[in-house]
């Protein structure tokens, strides 16, 4: 079995044996070789499959006492794993349907609970984008208006969840679509639509502002420019 196999089997195993045996955030699992033991693994292929676990915050060494469950948080251990998946197009174009998917699911919740405060200081985020003269400032604006529709959803793992991906996607290194003056028009128009939907208080006309704004064409467009990145990046690699 390829090494690659070997680690991925091995962090499963661990991950089994830290469930199983229901280690709290602190306790001691074990050291690499108590662990290559246990499983009857090579510690080469334990320190491979430790070294993944450390990087997606499941565990924590410490000098001479071997590895402990991580203490963080549960969606700081999140970010680790998502941060991997935007490494190709396939979990790019997934993370995009996962927000729009949230963003669907939760318009129901938002649209009951959003107070008038609120729909005020969005109805000058979408006058703001429309004016936007850089595309920096309209991926902050971008920002703000979907972290507000988080902050409504009335569920704290939702809007941790949802505030996650959006970061992920603002702080990402991965290429962009060009924001020409054309498409800023169309995005804040997009936006001006979901803010209307609420106003009216019509989760169904959200849903459908919603499935526009993350229309499959700009999908399409961004995982192509990724598939010629990655290319361009083998190449120079």
């Amino acid at each position: 079995m390829p090494k690659e196999h070997q680690a991925k089997n091995m962090c499963q195993l661990i991950s089994q044996y830290v469930a199983e045996q229901q280690f709290q955030p602190g306790q001691r699992v074990g050291t690499e070789a108590e662990l290559a033991e246990r499983f009857g693994v090579s510690k080469a292929v334990t320190r491979d499959a430790v070294h993944r676990l450390r990087g997606a915050g499941l565990l924590e060494s410490r000098r001479r006492g071997g590895m402990y469950v991580a203490d963080g948080h549960l969606f700081e251990v999140m970010a680790h794993r998502l941060i991997a998946v935007l490494n190709s197009s396939k979990g790019l174009g997934d993370l995009y349907t996962l927000r729009a998917t949230l963003e669907v699911g939760a318009a129901p919740l938002v649209v009951g609970r959003i107070d008038h405060a609120t729909l005020g200081e969005m109805a000058e985020l979408v006058d703001q984008m429309s004016s936007a003269k850089s595309s920096a400032a309209f991926k902050q604006l971008d920002y703000q208006f979907h972290l507000m529709l988080f902050e409504h959803m009335g569920n704290r793992l939702l809007r941790d969840l949802g505030e996650l991906i959006t970061r992920l996607f603002m702080n990402s290194s991965l290429p962009r679509l060009p924001m020409t003056p054309l498409r800023r028009r169309d995005l804040a128009h997009n936006h001006s639509q979901i803010y209307e939907a609420l106003v009216n208080r019509d989760s169904q006309a959200m849903i459908h502002a919603i499935n526009r704004h993350y229309g499959g064409k700009d999908l399409k467009e961004l995982l192509g420019q990724f598939e010629q990145f990655a290319q361009a990046r083998s190449v120079r690699d």
